[in-house]
């Protein structure tokens, strides 16, 4: 699948730290998209303000559904060209 959220799952403000890292080539800190909304162009995101800034950055929506939890997997990274994140460990197949 490709984002996969339980209904009991806990909140998540960044990735799983233990399946991804920070791109070697991504020159800005960790903690911001550096004005990349790549990912969220694509979804047509709704909270994206005409200044290109996410209204719900780390909210309740943030954390509880997709943006926190992005990347799951390297299907995500893909699909949506982030810059940022790249999977600790790639699958062979």
């Amino acid at each position: 699948h490709f984002f996969q959220i339980g209904l009991s799952d806990p909140p998540m403000p960044q990735p799983d730290q233990n399946e991804v890292r920070i791109s070697k080539n991504w020159d800005f800190s960790e903690k911001q998209c550096a004005g990349c909304i790549i990912c969220c162009k694509k979804l047509n995101c709704p909270l994206i303000d005409k200044n290109g800034d996410c209204l719900s950055y780390q909210s309740f929506y943030w954390q509880y559904f997709l943006c926190g939890r992005f990347p799951q997997n390297q299907k995500q990274i893909n699909f949506y060209e982030c810059p940022k994140w790249e999977m600790k460990y790639v699958s062979s197949r």
